[in-house]
């Protein structure tokens, strides 16, 4: 589906070149950090804004959006601009609302597993670093006095699957101070997506209300389960 891969591409980023293995053992050190951030993390809040380019088209569209997502699978997402729409979770299933339409399609979360993808420091499939070492090899490009540069290489032996193009970069940066995404790139044949982390904030105890969705009165509900 259309819909699933625009999301699933929502915070990847642009292609860079690598600078060899001489950071080595520093590289180490930046995952222990992301994985201890990830074992830290219950919950996350952020916003964003995204510019979507299209090469074929030579257009491009910004996203602007706030993020709600707390463990295992919970998820709010808005998006507030161009138009508003948003996905909601509650763990076991999805809905998505367009407003303008006055519609909801509605799903089980199952089938999204790979949205988490989208969320930087969550990492998917399981929401774990270790998860994501299955389908990339990590490279620390480069770094400045607040912020390391990531090279994620997918590896050619693993279906990485979650709509995702069949050849990409996919390029992270990521805070010193606590590992928070600061920006991601993925650059592909069709699309560069760039998107920049305005706010990143985690563990505020998201009460559980905020991933509970009520239909509106009068929507059009479509189940895209069978």
């Amino acid at each position: 589906m259309k819909l699933r891969k625009l999301i699933f591409l929502a915070l990847f980023a642009e292609a860079v070149t690598l600078a060899g293995y001489s950071y080595a053992a520093e590289l180490n050190d930046v995952i222990k950090g992301l994985e201890d951030s990830e074992k830290a993390t219950q919950d996350i809040r952020l916003e964003f804004i995204q510019t979507i380019n299209y090469t074929a088209l030579k257009e491009s569209h910004t996203i602007t959006g706030e993020l709600f997502f707390k463990k295992p699978g919970k998820l709010n997402y808005a998006l507030k601009t161009p138009a508003k729409q948003y996905f909601i979770s509650d763990g076991k299933k999805l809905w998505i609302y367009t407003p303008a339409n006055n519609q909801v399609l509605i799903d089980y979360w199952k089938n999204w597993k790979g949205i988490s993808y989208f969320i930087p420091g969550m990492f998917n499939p399981k929401g774990k670093v270790t998860d994501l070492k299955k389908y990339y090899d990590f490279k620390l490009k480069s770094e400045d006095e607040t912020s390391y540069e990531l090279y994620l290489k997918p590896k050619k032996k693993v279906a990485l699957g979650f709509n995702l193009p069949e050849k990409f970069d996919f390029y992270l940066r990521l805070s010193k101070k606590d590992f928070s995404p600061i920006k991601s790139i993925l650059e592909s044949e069709d699309i560069t997506s760039t998107t920049e982390i305005t706010v990143y904030e985690k563990n505020l105890k998201i009460p559980d209300e905020k991933f509970i969705f009520k239909i509106p009165q009068g929507a059009e509900a479509l189940n895209l389960f069978k």
